[in-house]
């Protein structure tokens, strides 16, 4: 019995996912959120005052009654909101929770992501909506908190305070908590949250919302891929909502002890000490893969499998469970038809709690263990240590950072762990802990593969595991790239001195004043589109900032304008040239010729061209060639973070090794060249520096990119053995750096007496100060003391054996040997030689010796740089790691105009080297093609200016009282009552006139107006908005009882009709209720005349009323402002009449008063039941 294979044990259709949409701390899309996950940002913050006030709530002891001790988390940034584009009237959001509104932000993003230009003619009615929420809202523990009064009033008569006091402080109470209306009870659902979105955007499918505590967005997901595979629908929308940060969610951690006590959250850190709190929305749109396919879909990933399971019984309901969790990770793989050996990322759980981190690390390292993937294999981390734990949307936030790194080939770092706990035992294990972001070279044989864990309360275990898309996707469907932040390049040109100067003060000038709508990225994106190479003023700016734009903007051309040249750079990277870019003939006047230097040995440091590589395609795509040949090189040029100065000692040596450093700065170059060649810059001569000879054959085509790494590595493995002697007969020998011309060291070796360094000969003359020998390693020992001896400064090189000498003769030959294997070809541009110092015959078996003879000869790097000038070349691109050759180049030819540049300084941060090359060769002129670089890279859409009605929403509900703001008065002495009655004894209140009025206890939410431009617009297309246009409230709206003013004394004309269709039709509900009162005897209703109205006078004395009898209709009585009741002629108290936003309308009762089916007063009914609707109660 129940021994039938289990269905999550079956394979799965792969699902697509083809649209995304995103809401976390500091991110309004998923681009902003992949952006701060890649740059390592922390986004936790202090608990805002608008969510819970840390003076109420907050002490440092733990355990502590009612009290917190962490008082930080992560946090929604403002979200602009369009009530009414959404269908929504804007006074009912008070009485929605937030995340239902939010929920619709990211809904549309989503379906825009999804659907784009279809959106409009798409159909709906096969489109599910099934998320994961956390069954309470933070308005259900709101509204819960209104309906403490009777508790507080009873506490505090019982405490002797006189019911003129109680009512006071009742008013005082009231005023932190918005009124109930009759939309409160759609508006405090968390099913709701999926219903609004079904709803506004006419989506027929299923909607419903899951809880599975934190683990609630992955189990959405699963459900989700059932809904597809069963065929019941064609598009999912699903995903985590979770806005709950208030002080409820906070007390409930904190009780728990599960709270970061230093106030930060940093999983798998030797320091973490808990977790911290934070809310977000993320929503994916699924699809089966071969319908997204058939319809040409964008596609971000694919979701391969995904597993569930339920810890049993376990020590506690909270406690993990690692037999649990790694159940759900092997169901998981089983779906997938892949083992976890095959996955190089995993994005945990990972909270933070010390015991919550070693169950998951146990867990899920056992599992890939299990499976035999081998040490160190497996990127491991989380994003909480940035956003928070964002508990209901925590396993959305994750799936978003997989499928994103997937999609962009990088792996994601995680923060915060400088060094891992002990508890992990990293040792030998699969997982290692990610702290920065690099490239994700793989091997071609397979998809890159990610997974991602997600764990609730109550044992509930979620693991899925995705793959990156490799199928055909049409150009206009191809799913764009989020580059990661960087500096940035802004180019400015003008025909005239003055035209340039207007368009950098124009540009200044916006910036600084908010015009400017477009990101800093997106500037520049324009700016390379429209440069002008030919104009006569080129001036280009390196920023990492938006806002650091307006300094140089406005610091630079002056500068030029005082005399400083025709020609100006910065060593922050700016660039301005002027004059005629041609000549005559239409040749470079200013650049020249152009040349590609590429470096040898010495070059290298760890994670060289990592950062373009993590930027441009064109450039990893070199990388992964690299591993699907065999070279191994990633581990050692990416290699896993070291967390002590003996471990990254460990990295730089192991790369510093000849037979790896060599082919990995050959790859480094050639992938350096393919930027070049993406922009369109091709060179007019080549050239190399010892090894980098082979870099210079492959750019310039004498060899295939793929022959050049393998010839790299071989001519690497052959100096390597040579130094260990393996070459030649005993002694590898030895190198020397001599500071000093090359006549100079000449000189001084004809002196030297007879014995003394012998052997010893000149292997580089790099320039014109600094001189190379080689030599057996006593000889060359020796010269050090005879040349400190005469002052000449010489210093010992750590290589493994004297280069370009007669002692590495001995590789020379299998080098050779090897090289008639390769298949050669004319090379496309002159490749200047480093023994002749001339360029490369084009016959094979001539490049072949040549290249073969170069290990054992001289470089005579000065001859060859000089005769490359005397060819014409001006301008000098040095194509590989750091930036040696260009400072050798600038020494040769010191007093020579000329330009040389470096695409990459180990000294630079990010694509900031390569930046200030392109900004240099633009200012002179060199024609590119820009737009290149842009070319698979996400354009986000400028801002538009907002339209209609905008309020701005956060995490905490919109309308929520400040209470910091509550009015004071003066301080009452409490009257002791005499003889005050037993709490379960009933006493009748008495009511007594308060003495001054007090003012509305309905909090101004933040003001709510018409907004002419906006900085931050939720994404928009013209074809949402022809599907989407702003359409009515739904019949019957959800109304409150009572019409909300405006907070502000200016609204767009459509929100001041809306305000007086619900006055003329509150109005005529008055007349109903009241019967026989003519129209006469009514306020006339205006919009101008909207306000709170003046405390009325003082309710009567209660009397008691043994049995309800009927009644005169008494008098209107006007609400007083402050009060949460008013009197009646009746003695009992009637509805306050209070709208959202503290508008006080006179409420009359019906004649006779009372219920026609019971004795309780008559309901007054809300104005939104319809006319057709019997005025009558239904209760």
């Amino acid at each position: 019995m129940f021994d039938n294979v289990n269905d999550q044990t079956q394979p799965m259709d792969p699902i697509a996912v083809v649209g995304m949409g995103a809401l976390f701390p500091e991110s309004m899309s998923p681009g902003e959120l992949w952006a701060n996950i890649v740059a390592g940002r922390d986004l936790i913050t202090d608990v805002p005052k608008t969510h819970w006030l840390a003076e109420d709530y907050y002490d440092p002891q733990p355990g502590t009654a009612d009290k917190v001790y962490a008082a930080r988390g992560g946090f929604l940034p403002p979200v602009p909101f369009a009530p009414l584009e959404f269908g929504m009237p804007p006074n009912i959001l008070p009485a929605t929770d937030t995340s239902q509104l939010l929920a619709l932000v990211v809904a549309k993003q989503v379906l825009e992501d999804a659907l784009g230009d279809r959106l409009g003619e798409a159909s709906r009615e096969r489109i599910s909506v099934i998320l994961g929420v956390a069954s309470a809202t933070e308005l259900v523990g709101h509204m819960v908190g209104r309906l403490q009064k009777p508790v507080f009033a009873r506490a505090m008569r019982a405490a002797g305070f006189s019911d003129a006091h109680v009512e006071r402080a009742l008013d005082s109470v009231e005023r932190c908590y918005v009124p109930w209306q009759e939309s409160t009870f759609p508006g405090v659902l968390g099913n709701v949250v999926a219903g609004r979105v079904a709803n506004r955007f006419d989506l027929g499918g299923t909607n419903v919302v899951l809880d599975a505590a934190c683990a609630s967005s992955l189990a959405a997901v699963e459900m989700a891929v059932l809904e597809l595979q069963a065929g019941r629908a064609d598009m999912v929308i699903s995903g985590g909502v979770d806005a709950l940060n208030d002080i409820f969610m906070h007390m409930c951690f904190g009780q728990t002890g599960a709270l970061s006590l230093s106030g930060d959250c940093r999983p798998f850190s030797d320091k973490a000490d808990g977790t911290l709190l934070g809310e977000g929305v993320g929503m994916v749109a699924l699809r089966r893969l071969e319908d997204a396919e058939r319809d040409g879909d964008r596609i971000y990933a694919v979701l391969k499998g995904i597993g569930s399971s339920s810890d049993g019984r376990a020590k506690s309901i909270y406690a993990p469970r690692p037999a649990g969790q790694a159940k759900a990770m092997r169901r998981a793989y089983q779906q997938a038809g892949y083992g976890p050996e095959s996955v190089e990322l995993v994005e945990a759980h990972g909270t933070g709690t010390v015991a919550g981190d070693a169950a998951e690390f146990e867990s899920t390292s056992g599992v890939f263990a299990d499976a035999e993937a081998a040490p160190g294999s497996v990127a491991f981390g989380s994003i909480k240590a940035q956003i928070g734990h964002t508990k209901a949307a925590a396993g959305t936030a994750g799936l978003m950072k997989v499928v994103m790194a997937l999609h962009n080939k990088v792996l994601p770092p995680t923060i915060k762990v400088d060094a891992p706990s002990e508890a992990l035992g990293l040792g030998e294990s699969p997982l290692y802990l990610n702290t920065r972001a690099r490239p994700w070279v793989h091997r071609s044989e397979s998809p890159r593969r990610g997974s991602v864990s997600a764990f609730g309360f109550g044992g509930t275990n979620f693991h899925a595991t995705l793959e990156e898309y490799r199928g055909p996707q049409p150009e206009d469907a191809k799913a764009e790239r989020t580059r990661p932040p960087s500096s940035e390049l802004v180019l400015l040109f003008g025909s005239t001195f003055a035209e340039l100067q207007a368009r950098c003060e124009a540009l200044a000038a916006a910036v600084e004043s908010g015009e400017e709508r477009r990101s800093l990225r997106a500037i520049a994106r324009a700016s390379h589109r429209e440069f002008d190479y030919a104009a006569a003023e080129r001036l280009a700016i390196i920023v990492n900032g938006k806002g650091e734009l307006v300094e140089p903007l406005r610091a630079l051309l002056p500068r030029v304008a005082k005399g400083e040249g025709k020609a100006l750079n910065t060593p922050r990277g700016a660039s301005y040239r002027s004059g005629p870019t041609r000549d005559a003939d239409g040749a470079l006047s200013q650049a020249g010729k152009i040349a590609l230097l590429f470096p040898g040995q010495g070059s290298q440091h760890l994670d060289m061209s990592g950062a373009a590589a993590m930027a441009f395609e064109a450039v990893r795509e070199v990388w992964d060639e690299s591993e699907a040949l065999g070279l191994g090189l990633r581990q050692h040029v990416f290699p896993p973070p070291a967390f002590d100065e003996d471990g990254q000692a460990a990295l730089e040596q192991a790369l510093a090794a000849t037979e790896i450093t060599q082919p990995a700065i050959a790859v480094t170059s050639l992938a350096m060249v393919e930027a070049l060649r993406l922009i369109g810059l091709e060179p007019d001569c080549v050239a190399g520096h010892s090894l980098g000879e082979v870099t210079a054959l492959a750019a310039a085509g004498a060899l295939a990119r793929g022959e050049g790494m393998r010839v790299a590595k071989l001519r690497g493995e052959l100096m390597a053995a040579a130094g260990r002697g393996e070459t030649g007969e005993g002694d590898s020998g030895s190198m020397i750096a001599v500071r000093g011309g090359i006549e100079k060291v000449e000189a001084a070796l004809a002196e030297l007496p007879e014995g003394v360094g012998v052997g010893v000969v000149v292997a580089n003359h790099n320039s014109p100060r600094q001189v190379v020998l080689s030599g057996p390693t006593k000889s060359i020992h020796e010269l050090e003391g005879f040349f400190e001896e005469r002052g000449i400064v010489a210093r010992a090189l750590r290589v493994s054996a004297a280069f370009h000498s007669p002692l590495v003769e001995g590789a020379v030959e299998p080098f050779a040997k090897a090289l008639e294997s390769c298949e050669w070809s004319t090379p496309r541009c002159p490749v200047y030689s480093n023994v002749t110092a001339e360029p490369y015959g084009p016959e094979p078996e001539g490049m072949r010796a040549q290249l073969a003879s170069a290990i054992a000869k001289p470089v005579r790097f000065v001859e060859q740089i000089r005769a490359m000038y005397d060819a014409g070349v001006r301008t000098f691109i040095e194509v590989g790691p750091d930036a040696i050759l260009s400072r050798l180049v600038k020494a040769c030819l010191k007093g020579k105009p000329h330009v040389s540049v470096a695409l990459d300084e180990r000294s630079r941060d990010g694509l900031d080297a390569l930046w200030r090359s392109i900004g240099q060769l633009a200012t002179l002129g060199v024609p590119m093609q820009l737009d290149a670089l842009w070319a698979d890279e996400f354009e986000a859409p400028a801002p538009e200016p907002s339209r209609g009605m905008i309020v701005e929403l956060l995490g905490a509900n919109y309308g929520k009282p400040d209470l910091t703001a509550l009015p004071q008065s003066e301080p009452v002495e409490a009257a002791v009552a005499p003889a005050a009655a037993p709490l379960s004894t009933p006493v009748a209140p008495s009511f007594e006139p308060v003495a001054a009025p007090l003012p509305s206890p309905v909090f101004d939410p933040a003001p709510t107006s018409v907004v002419a431009e906006s900085s931050v617009q939720p994404p928009t297309s013209p074809a949402f908005e022809a599907a989407h246009a702003p359409m009515p409230a739904d019949s019957p709206p959800h109304q409150p009882a009572v019409v909300t003013v405006a907070h502000q004394p200016s609204l767009i004309a459509a929100h001041l009709e809306f305000q007086r269709m619900m006055l003329a039709n509150h109005e005529t509900f008055l007349r109903l209720m009241t019967g026989a009162q003519a129209p006469a005897q009514l306020a006339a209703s205006t919009p101008v005349a909207l306000a709170p109205a003046p405390v009325a006078a003082a309710a009567a004395p209660v009397t008691a009323t043994p049995a309800p009898a009927p009644m005169p209709a008494p008098a209107p009585v006007v609400g007083r402002s402050g009060s949460g009741a008013r009197a009646r002629s009746d003695g009992r108290r009637a509805s306050s009449g209070r709208s959202g936003s503290g508008l006080r309308l006179p409420i009359a009762a019906a004649p006779g008063g009372w219920c026609r089916r019971s004795d309780r007063p008559r309901c007054s009914r809300s104005w939104t039941r319809r006319l057709a609707t019997r005025p009558t109660c239904s209760s």
